[in-house]
């Protein structure tokens, strides 16, 4: 899939914030763990609780609680973590196409002119 550098920048405007703020809900989701007996479902709780429990439950059912202790949150903030990374990180796939690809390409066209030119001069000096 090749993006152009006006459609990168506007993956990583969105991507990035929204997978830090997804990062930060899932760790307060993991503190919250520790305190089985917080009230969820009132202020301030339901900030982390409301956009992440719904995921949670889904990944409940694939992974089963490990000695009494949900590791979903953790999983999801692993996953999450990873995707930042491989997304918008400093090695990322999108800041890649963004930045590396056109130069490349540019540097790659020159590459080619210069490997005509010197194509072209060659010739002419045969024919000397």
């Amino acid at each position: 899939m090749d993006l152009d550098p006006g459609s990168a920048k506007l993956a990583i405007t969105i991507l990035g914030p929204f997978l830090s703020a997804f990062s930060f809900l899932f760790i307060i989701r993991i503190v919250m763990s520790w305190y089985p007996k917080l009230p969820v479902g009132k202020f301030p709780y339901v900030i982390a609780y409301a956009p992440t429990e719904p995921i949670l439950i889904v990944t409940r059912k694939v992974i089963p609680p490990l000695g009494g202790v949900d590791v979903t949150p953790v999983v999801w903030f692993g996953l999450i973590s990873f995707l930042n990374e491989i997304l918008v990180g400093p090695q990322d796939v999108v800041v890649y196409t963004h930045n590396v690809l056109p130069k490349a390409i540019v540097v790659d066209t020159h590459l080619k002119i210069r490997q005509i030119k010197a194509i072209y001069v060659h010739a002419i000096k045969k024919k000397e």
